[in-house]
């Protein structure tokens, strides 16, 4: 039998959606839980973490595009290694107050992870169409 294929799954919170994931995930795959937060400058130590650990993990798996989404796409796409992003309505939107999308920092950040990511999972079609209309291409990789 093949060895299996590891992912490091990237999250910067903790909910029950995301254990069942890594539960699923599990039962496919030997899974590198990385927690974003709780850390001093979770962004430096989470690139210097991809870089060291790069040999024990095929792919990376990220819930939501967030700046932790950013950061894991941007070093799995210079690493070459595949990232999939799971994109919840907040990453989608562009609401003043609420939403990613709603500043222009958050929008610069979110076309460079959607960008280097090879696929984005929406938990609704209607955020696949909100996506589509930040920037059209992405659609395909849904």
């Amino acid at each position: 039998m093949p060895p299996r294929s590891t992912v490091l799954l990237v999250c910067q919170l903790s909910a029950s959606f995301i254990s069942l994931d890594l539960n699923h995930l599990r039962k496919h795959f030997e899974v590198i839980p990385y927690n974003y937060r709780g850390r001093a400058h979770p962004g430096f130590r989470l690139v210097l973490w991809m870089l060291r650990h790069r040999k024990e993990f095929d792919f990376v798996f990220i819930w939501f595009g967030d700046v932790h989404a950013t950061v894991a796409t941007a070093v799995a796409f210079l690493l070459r290694k595949p990232s999939v992003i799971v994109v919840g309505g907040y990453d989608a939107s562009d609401t003043a107050g609420h939403g990613f999308l709603s500043t222009a920092r958050g929008r610069m950040l979110a076309a460079i992870h959607f960008r280097a990511c090879t696929q984005i999972w929406a938990v609704s079609e209607a955020l696949i169409r909100q996506l589509s209309v930040f920037r059209p291409k992405l659609q395909k990789k849904s």
